[in-house]
């Protein structure tokens, strides 16, 4: 099943279509930026498997990847309302459940 973009992240983006800093360095390149909407897949189109730690990962819609493969998704779940959370590709699992607004006001007020 397809996304569409969250309610809050279109609202973000009726001001700034993607937002952030690039960072390079000799040896790794780093970036804290929420992606533009033409970037924006879900995790399961990145990933060869369905599902990782009982998460459906069509589920996981990326939109703050750290050039690291770690990133923040939306989660997308029945009957919840929608959250971020934190998808770390070391463990291949999620956490810090976070709502948008939270996260926005924490990543991008240390840029």
């Amino acid at each position: 099943m397809g996304w569409l973009v969250p309610g809050e992240l279109a609202t973000f983006y009726s001001s700034f279509n993607g937002f952030g800093l690039f960072e390079m360095s000799p040896t790794i390149a780093t970036w804290y930026t929420v992606e533009p909407d033409y970037k924006l897949r879900s995790l399961g189109r990145y990933l060869d498997s369905p599902t990782c730690s009982g998460v459906n990962l069509s589920d996981l819609l990326c939109f703050y990847p750290d050039g690291a493969g770690n990133c923040q998704c939306f989660y997308r779940r029945a009957e919840q309302p929608l959250t971020t959370v934190d998808w770390d590709h070391e463990v291949n699992d999620i956490s810090k459940f976070t709502p948008f607004w939270a996260f926005v006001d924490e990543q991008l007020s240390s840029l």
